[in-house]
């Protein structure tokens, strides 16, 4: 491998820890703010349910930015495998792919969306909160449904936003093990187009 290859294989290596973190990092400041107005939201005591809801406006945005990260790592492993490895040099994503594959073959994909699915549990946290407070507020107050047309709004809102949390989830692209082979071709391809 020439000293500029090496150089670019590291650099982006780099790039994917450096990824990585941002990712963590990420998740955990949206872990720590919905925890915040959770804790915030059961110890006021004149409280809207509505506080309940308010998570929801930042974890849904996080777990789309975290299904992009994601998915700009595996743009950078397949690129890093196509370019990047050869027969004399390394094969760390080549060797980290077929290992995947294997994974996958023997994990089961629920334990892996269970690992992952922080951001999703939390939401539906907020949706039982959410709906916990609307009861009680509709036991004390004894008023019709009906009259409770904004908080059914929010509430159908707020479901949907975490479904589309928990499919962004149960879809990111390291959990489909032949992903990076599409993507790898992609990059082959674009390759080939720029050698000629």
């Amino acid at each position: 491998m020439s000293e500029e290859r090496l150089y670019e294989y590291q650099m982006l290596r780099d790039e994917i820890m450096s990824v990585i973190k941002d990712q963590h990092n990420l998740s955990i400041f949206s872990i720590t703010v919905t925890i915040t107005i959770l804790t915030y939201a059961l110890s006021a005591k004149d409280r809207s349910a509505y506080l309940f809801a308010v998570p929801l406006l930042l974890l849904l945005p996080t777990a789309m930015k975290i299904h992009e990260l994601k998915s700009d790592i595996m743009d950078i492993c397949s690129y890093l495998a196509v370019r990047g490895e050869n027969r004399d040099g390394i094969y760390w994503e080549t060797m980290l792919n077929a290992y995947r594959k294997e994974k996958v073959k023997r994990r089961d994909k629920i334990v892996t969306f269970f690992q992952c699915s922080e951001l999703p549990l939390l939401g539906m946290t907020c949706i039982l909160l959410y709906c916990r407070d609307l009861f009680i507020k509709q036991l004390y107050t004894a008023a019709p449904i009906s009259g409770q047309v904004g908080y059914v709004i929010v509430l159908i809102i707020i479901v949907v936003m975490d479904i589309l949390m928990f499919f962004l989830t149960f879809n990111y692209v390291n959990m489909n093990h032949t992903e990076i082979d599409k993507r790898k071709r992609k990059w082959e391809r674009l390759l080939k187009k720029q050698e000629k």
